[in-house]
């Protein structure tokens, strides 16, 4: 996955972290994150759709962490050769999505904001901060 993940890289401005962890009353985790300007995908990997996740729970931490002008979207990727189809929109209100249809999402949105981008370094400096 984290290869994979790689690959967005090639579109300027864009940062990888991975396992994040905030510790807190309610810990909070992603397995990764795919930032560029205000915009912060957090990615949990699956081998079964429909397992519980926390990620929308992780989401709502890591946006009070990083402020209301950053749109912080997760992302449950399921394993491609899984049984069951992937679905829009899971139980918890993550996107539930394959490692292809997530890769080709985040960098849709990430080229698409190519205009509007703006370096932010306290959104990179905050999210090296919850590295586990």
């Amino acid at each position: 996955m984290a290869q994979l993940l790689e690959s967005l890289l090639s579109i300027p401005g864009t940062e990888i972290f991975h396992s994040l962890r905030l510790s807190g009353a309610a810990p909070a985790s992603a397995d990764h994150a795919v930032v560029r300007g205000n915009i912060v995908f957090l990615l949990e990997a699956q081998r079964r759709p429909g397992r519980p996740s926390s990620l929308h729970s992780a989401a709502d931490e890591f946006h009070a962490l990083l402020g209301p002008d950053i749109e912080v979207i997760p992302l449950v990727l399921v394993h491609p050769q899984s049984a069951a189809p992937c679905a829009a929109i899971s139980a918890d209100g993550a996107h539930l999505a394959s490692v292809g249809q997530a890769l080709e999402r985040i960098g849709d949105t990430l080229a698409y904001s190519f205009g509007d981008w703006r370096s932010r370094p306290e959104v990179r400096a905050l999210l090296v901060s919850t590295l586990a």
